[in-house]
């Protein structure tokens, strides 16, 4: 059956259309590769469940426990922006990288519009975050309150560097976040040499490059054994994929494999690695 017809809407970038999803979120559709940066489900519900939410973060960032965190595939930037408003609303220590061969133009996150459909995934899947955890509070749309006030900051913090080619960005976020953004390909790096200072310090991944049938160089037993020395012992990596190749690239490397949930609406489940 094919996906339903879904709104769009040009941007100013030729490759990159707005595309309304499900949830009311945008997210963008990439005609290049004919694939969008979010489920056309919901973006917002994608990036809360498959990323915040199993990856351990939320419960961490609440329960005050000061966390690194590594995002492949940056793209819009919503799961970074809800990352780092939950860390402001529980004054927790954040400290984020993230890779992507581009940065988009500091206009497309500041039209994002997140917050409007906030209240709905928060409701959506109220069951999903009552079950995360005993220990995790009940999440509720004003945790994100600082939102709006995050999102500008990115967006201030891209203005200054946009007639610049940098090849990486760091953006001091509130008081309890910081941004360091780097722009490479990421099967052209050599973490050990050229990041020393990572190896083995990740809480949590968030694996979030195109699929394996449009960018199959990022879903290889190579990067997969980067993701490894990334995360610390026990640190979880998520993602939205779960087809058997990948959970099996991810195993031989010496990831621990499971599948949950995912969000209401959404994909049935989502998959979480453990080192």
């Amino acid at each position: 059956m094919p996906p339903p017809e879904r709104i769009k809407q040009p941007t100013q970038e030729l490759d990159l259309e707005w595309l309304t999803t499900d949830d009311g979120s945008r997210t963008l559709w990439n005609s290049a590769l004919k694939e969008t940066y979010h489920s056309g489900c919901g973006a917002v519900a994608e990036s809360m469940v498959v990323y915040l939410l199993n990856s351990g973060v939320l419960a961490r960032l609440q329960g005050g426990q000061a966390t690194q965190l590594f995002e492949l595939g940056f793209g819009t930037g919503t799961a970074f922006l809800l990352t780092a408003a939950i860390a402001e609303k529980f004054a927790t220590p954040l400290d984020y990288w993230a890779i992507d061969t581009r940065a988009l133009p500091s206009q497309i996150y500041s039209q994002l519009d997140i917050e409007s459909s906030i209240d709905k995934v928060v409701t959506d899947n109220a069951e999903r975050f009552s079950n995360a955890g005993s220990l995790q509070p009940t999440l509720t749309a004003g945790d994100f309150r600082n939102l709006r006030r995050v999102t500008d900051q990115l967006v201030h913090g891209l203005q200054l560097l946009e007639n610049s080619s940098p090849t990486e960005i760091s953006i001091r976020m509130g008081e309890f976040c910081q941004l360091h953004l780097i722009l490479r390909d990421a099967t052209s790096i050599d973490w050990e040499r050229n990041y020393p200072q990572l190896i083995s310090a990740f809480d949590a991944i968030y694996f979030d490059a195109f699929s394996p049938e449009t960018c199959p160089e990022l879903w290889t037993a190579n990067v997969m054994r980067q993701m490894h020395q990334l995360l610390r012992p026990q640190g979880l990596l998520t993602s939205y994929c779960v087809k058997s190749v990948v959970r099996k690239t991810m195993q031989s490397v010496g990831l621990s494999v499971d599948r949950r949930p995912g969000p209401a609406g959404g994909k049935r489940e989502v998959l979480v690695a453990t080192r």
